[in-house]
């Protein structure tokens, strides 16, 4: 299990709170929602796994704070691993290892979607305009789907997968695991709070698998730094 100070131990956690049916925002993102009987079910499942199950290498295997799960994997440490599809230019071709789908949760499965993101600046109406109708272009079906298989990383949407050159990409090794989970996937919300909640979140995960406190009590703490954070950004 990841531990440490880095947003991928909030990446990681965020699927087995949407697999238990939590959600990180309420609808209209002005507070957390993930201090809830989901959340604390999901903190339980990672802690239980951490200090029951010895689900942690002995080493700590981190690097700027973040969990190094491949070095951690090709050296033998730990057996398996949550990783994305860029995993392959991480481990070396001669390691003989398979990929499964991210466990399902008591709601059912669910799994995390990191994308590249497209940033406009605000200039003149004119170059607005131009760069939206850029980044729609860059986002059609066709085009995604190049972006996709050049770059070697999965589609920004499952629709895209019916295009001839991700079908071809799909005979890659794993690549078909990765894609197909995409339409369970969820995206971390889009506030200007986020690395704030995201930081809250790492902070309680910690502290749980530490034993320092409880799941819930853990989140609770979490959940008021992260509402007085989306407070102050207009959330």
């Amino acid at each position: 299990m990841p531990t440490g100070d880095a947003e991928w131990i909030s990446y990681d956690w965020e699927p087995v709170l949407w697999g238990d049916g939590g959600s990180l925002l309420n609808a209209n993102q002005s507070k957390s929602a993930f201090d809830s009987a989901a959340g604390v079910q999901a903190l339980s499942t990672w802690v239980n796994l951490v200090r029951s199950e010895k689900a942690a290498p002995t080493a700590s295997y981190q690097t700027g704070g973040n969990y190094d799960a491949p070095s951690a994997f090709v050296s033998n440490a730990v057996a398996m691993i949550t990783d994305g599809s860029w995993l392959e230019g991480d481990i070396p071709k001669s390691l003989d290892y398979g990929v499964a789908p991210y466990p399902a949760g008591t709601k059912g499965p669910s799994t995390n979607i990191g994308i590249l993101v497209s940033a406009l600046f605000n200039t003149t109406s004119a170059q607005d305009k131009a760069g939206v109708a850029f980044i729609k272009f860059l986002a059609s079906p066709k085009e995604a789907a190049y972006l996709a298989e050049t770059s070697g990383g999965l589609p920004s949407s499952p629709a895209q997968l019916s295009q001839p050159l991700l079908k071809q990409a799909e005979a890659k090794p794993w690549y078909g695991v990765f894609s197909s989970e995409e339409k369970f996937g969820q995206v971390r919300p889009i506030t200007p709070a986020y690395t704030a909640v995201s930081t809250a979140l790492w902070t309680a995960i910690n502290a749980a698998i530490a034993g320092k406190e409880t799941p819930s009590q853990a989140l609770a703490a979490a959940a008021k730094e992260a509402d007085q954070a989306l407070a102050s950004n207009g959330g």
